[in-house]
């Protein structure tokens, strides 16, 4: 049940707006490339004012400095754009401006404010730039029902907007033991929730559509062992949330082979605007198909979830590895051709959406950049390994993990190619 009331609001609405021209879809392949050049890097193997456990959410303030949680010490970091320390706030604790044990933490920078939400205990606090206590509030707990039957999923305070008032959304929530023989639910209408400064309830602006086509995977025996066919990636549509409503990525658009639809649409459902791209569609490498399979075969005393007694845990046998490889390899099902899109990241600085192209099997990943507007502005090969933190369509931040699992925060600057 959700703890307070929400306001459903219809969806529907006209077009405003349709990107492309006469003579078709605009081609997303034409697009100009740009390159990454590496600016910055931070971190360390024995420096604990540098080397990190795991790095979590990452911000740009005003001037440059970069902002970083360190998971371990549960602090939040500022360095300079070229990578010193400047200071700390935060740090483990139950007190105010301290972060506790578990729980994730969700941060942001505006002006001289630093907003940060604690899922552990629920707790809201704003920051001073210096580390000092602003406010501190605790929010209500939202909960939704999930995809799984039995699962709920949490509403959090998610952006700090120009009214201050905290936009929120759902976030991954408990979902009972898997089940293969469970039918998923494939939709579900989510809130978008606005919160005050101490956490509180202010309206619902809006719901928000997301589907989930509920496949669940096919489970095969082999020895002793049980093992996960992979899915076939899905092509259905991906949604986006953004600060003032939501983005729909229409993978398959019926009527046009070799396209894809990006409709945005308003907290009330409303269509904003709307645009059609071509692409050239490419097959699956083998290369892609067989890190599917190594994904899914482990070296031996690794347990997953398996279907016998109907959900249980059940180990992996060592010996049983490379005969599940290749029945695998055989079982496997992926179409002949890749989905244009395999993935998304909202660039929250400049609203930038980034599209993750296909795989091509090699050790980076193309992506396709559009403007807050909606225009694609070009393409850019990312190494496969960095994990996107923070953009403002010029710079780029983030994370990658060493040979050792060492994370370090890397810091780019996006240029013309061969520029």
């Amino acid at each position: 049940m959700i703890g307070a009331t929400l306001f459903a609001l219809g969806l529907g609405g006209c077009s405003t707006g349709d990107s492309g021209s006469a003579s078709g879809p605009l081609d997303l392949d034409a697009l100009p490339w740009r390159s990454l050049q590496e600016v910055t890097r931070i971190g360390s193997v024995d420096d604990p004012d540098y080397g990190f456990s795991r790095i979590g959410a990452v911000d740009v303030d005003r001037d440059g400095n970069v902002w970083v949680f360190e998971a371990l010490a549960r602090e939040l970091r500022q360095y300079a754009p070229t990578g010193e320390l400047l200071g700390r706030v935060g740090g483990r604790g139950d007190g105010p401006g301290e972060f506790s044990q578990y729980g994730t933490i969700g941060f942001g920078v505006e002006g001289d404010t630093i907003w940060a939400f604690d899922t552990g205990n629920r707790r809201l606090t704003l920051f001073g730039r210096d580390g000092t206590v602003l406010s501190d509030g605790v929010a209500p707990q939202i909960t939704v029902a999930g995809h799984v039957p039995g699962g709920v999923m949490t509403v959090d305070p998610a952006q700090l907007g120009s009214d201050g008032l905290f936009l929120g959304h759902h976030r991954s929530g408990v979902s009972p033991m898997f089940d293969p023989t469970v039918q998923l639910v494939d939709s579900l209408r989510l809130p978008r929730v606005r919160f005050d400064l101490d956490g509180e309830i202010v309206d619902t602006v809006g719901w928000y559509p997301v589907v989930d086509e509920g496949r669940m995977p096919e489970i095969i025996q082999v020895g002793q062992s049980e093992y996960l066919v992979p899915p076939p990636p899905s092509s259905g549509p991906l949604l986006v949330l953004q600060p003032e409503g939501y983005v729909v990525i229409d993978r398959v658009v019926p009527g046009t082979p070799d396209a894809l639809r990006i409709t945005r649409f308003g907290h009330a459902g409303d269509t904003v605007r709307t645009g059609l791209f071509s692409y050239v569609p490419k097959p699956f490498p083998q290369a892609v198909l067989d890190t599917a399979v190594a994904l899914h075969v482990g070296s031996g005393g690794m347990v997953i979830y398996g279907s016998a007694a109907g959900g249980v845990m059940i180990p992996q046998r060592a010996e049983d590895s490379a005969a599940a490889r290749a029945r695998l390899a055989e079982a496997i099902d992926f179409p002949p051709l890749q989905p244009p899109v395999s993935g998304t990241w909202l660039s929250t600085s400049d609203g930038g959406l980034w599209l993750e192209r296909e795989d091509t099997g090699t050790d980076s990943r193309t992506w396709t950049l559009f403007d807050a507007e909606d225009r694609p502005v070009g393409q850019v090969d990312v190494p496969r390994a960095l994990r996107l933190r923070w953009s403002d369509g010029s710079d780029l931040w983030g994370v990658m993990v060493d040979e050792t699992g060492i994370p370090w925060l890397v810091g780019y600057r996006l240029a013309a190619a061969g520029g």
